[in-house]
């Protein structure tokens, strides 16, 4: 018998699979291109939830070198919608972790295989749920009149909202609330934590490799943007055109602003500082916009976070090859912007939250595999955070290395975040002690 839950729109019938129960494509809101997300659409009857909803329409990963492709789905702009995983209502309500996937703010989706959760709630005993939201010029894109440039961070809100209003069918406890994410997921946790609009909504957050050295984008960025696509179209109506075209579009923009040698891989899209509901473009930089400080953090990064990205671009791989010289510069470079970039900005951001009296830790992901590959590269954590072998035991990064090899580390970061998620404190029984994170401390935790 399939499994049913009922929400504010009416009653689900998701899929058993194992011990779990898997709710897939629930509208937790509705929007017409370029609108505010509202209410979903209730519907009569039992609703099948037993298949995941579409993507934002969105052109392919150039990470796929790196992470390996995923199986396609289908895209629309009707997109949003969210999963929960779940063992079932008990006695007592479980820790929920809702997850916010990275992509630079045009790629991703929570719905993929790689981010299925049955490792985390199995193992956790908590509730994930995985949203999906609108991405690049849908979602982040800022026209005056026409797009507020902040409709992708408005459905993460609108999806924490429903969170609170009906997680409690699934077993989930609304008090209890983690937002995770990884890049651009990440830096989406940091900025529900810099907005009022969040109170309430989240206890907890954990931010994986979040580009927070970028800060929130300008306006003077996010119009230099607008401009760039508005001239690519030519006069065609943003709101009209197909959404072949426009994603045409955004992928031009993005090669025009990456600048010679597509050198610059920083993200064009993402929230904009001092337009709501985000602060004031004084506060740009993440660790001073965040206003949530009781909430309890854990933070990290990857060692070789840049080399995602240098490793692929064919001028720096040129320049490697040239002589020694060309390698430790291409090192130097990609160690700094590393630090920069990553590093840094996320030690700072928990410095702010420990000294206003959080329970703030701090880990560091140096674990690479035996040949090569790329190094602890950017997203290299994710196998070890929601352990899909299916889904990740041929990703490049991964080099050679056996399932159980990952397994083995996974299951010590999976009991890290879960505990997080259910005490705000990583420590566990039998695994090495996290330090709490004080003002300018090394990371508490090295993955090796």
């Amino acid at each position: 018998m399939r499994p049913v839950a009922s929400v504010e729109g009416g009653t689900l019938e998701g899929v058993r699979i194992g011990d779990l129960l898997h709710f897939r494509g629930i509208p937790y809101a509705e929007a017409r291109r370029f609108g505010e997300p509202g209410p979903p659409t209730p519907w009569s009857g039992t609703r099948d939830a037993s298949r995941h909803g579409p993507i934002c329409p969105q052109s392919p990963s150039r990470l796929s070198a790196v992470m390996g492709d995923s199986a396609p789905s289908a895209q629309a702009e009707s997109c949003l919608t969210l999963s929960v995983t779940t063992k079932g209502t008990s006695e007592r309500p479980k820790p929920v972790m809702v997850w916010f996937h990275g992509g630079a703010y045009i790629i991703g989706s929570g719905s993929n295989e790689w981010y299925r959760a049955d490792a985390l709630v199995t193992e956790g005993d908590v509730v994930v749920v995985n949203v999906n939201y609108w991405l690049g010029v849908f979602g982040y894109l800022r026209i005056p009149g026409i797009a507020s440039g902040h409709l992708g961070l408005m459905d993460q809100i609108a999806a924490l909202r429903w969170v609170q209003r009906n997680i409690a069918d699934f077993g989930g406890d609304p008090d209890q609330v983690t937002i995770f994410g990884e890049s651009a997921g990440g830096h989406s946790v940091a900025a529900c934590m810099a907005t009022e609009a969040t109170r309430g909504l989240f206890r907890r957050a954990i931010v994986q490799s979040g580009h927070l050295g970028l800060g929130f984008l300008t306006e003077a960025h996010a119009d230099r943007v607008a401009r760039t696509i508005r001239g690519l179209l030519g006069g065609e109506d943003p709101e009209k055109a197909s959404v072949e075209r426009l994603l045409s579009v955004q992928q031009a923009a993005i090669v025009k602003l990456a600048g010679p040698g597509g050198l610059n891989s920083a993200p064009i899209f993402g929230p904009v500082a001092g337009i709501a509901p985000l602060p004031a473009p004084a506060q740009a930089d993440v660790a001073n916009a965040i206003v949530h400080r009781g909430a309890d953090l854990l933070i990290g990064t990857t060692r070789d976070e840049m080399r995602a990205f240098f490793d692929l671009n064919p001028r720096v791989v040129r320049l490697r090859r040239t002589a020694v010289i060309g390698q430790a510069l291409v090192g130097a470079v990609t160690s700094a912007v590393t630090h920069r970039v990553f590093t840094t900005p996320a030690h700072r951001l928990a410095d702010k939250q420990a000294a206003a009296g959080a329970s703030v830790y701090v880990y560091a992901f140096e674990w690479a595999p035996e040949r090569e590959a790329f190094g602890a590269c950017h997203t290299i954590d994710l196998p070890f955070v929601f352990g899909n072998e299916a889904a990740w035991r041929d990703a490049p990064m991964l080099g050679q290395t056996p399932w159980d090899r990952v397994d083995l580390l996974g299951r010590q970061v999976r009991r890290a975040w879960t505990r997080f998620a259910r005490f705000g404190d990583p420590n566990v029984e039998g695994d090495p002690g996290w330090a709490r994170h004080a003002p300018s401390a090394a990371p508490g935790r090295t993955f090796q």
